[in-house]
């Protein structure tokens, strides 16, 4: 099992003033939420987070996935963001030893649904190219 590194765990507290950390599609998701992505991404999971997010049900989140622009469910987190941060280096995840590991073949993003985007752009501008959307809600 492959884990987030703290710093970026840290951030999205700071960013988001608390998160809990939880998985997709989670009844029990509420308040700030940190949610990774990986592998097995869904279109119907970003759909949820998305309707969770307008619905009121989970007012702020980020997500950690791939960069991968050019999917569909990637398009549908990029349009309801309201910032997002392009990394400038591969993240190193952490193995079930707690070792960082390298060899990770995608760029990350981090996506913010939420009404505070200036924050989360001030602290997540160390990791790379990070920006305020204006396209939240479309």
């Amino acid at each position: 099992m492959w884990t987030t590194p703290d710093k970026y765990l840290e951030s999205a507290r700071v960013a988001m003033g608390g998160a809990d950390l939880v998985p997709f599609a989670s009844d029990a998701a509420s308040g700030p939420v940190w949610l990774a992505a990986f592998g097995e991404t869904k279109s119907d999971d970003i759909a949820w987070l998305i309707a969770s997010h307008k619905a009121g049900a989970i007012p702020r989140a980020i997500v950690l996935a791939y960069n991968c622009a050019d999917t569909r469910w990637c398009q549908a987190l990029l349009r309801a963001c309201s910032a997002l941060c392009l990394t400038d280096h591969r993240i190193k995840f952490k193995d079930a030893s707690g070792k960082a590991r390298g060899g990770n073949t995608r760029g990350q993003v981090f996506a913010y649904l939420g009404d505070d985007a200036d924050r989360f752009v001030a602290e997540f501008k160390q990791y790379g190219f990070a920006v305020t959307t204006g396209l939240a809600g479309e």
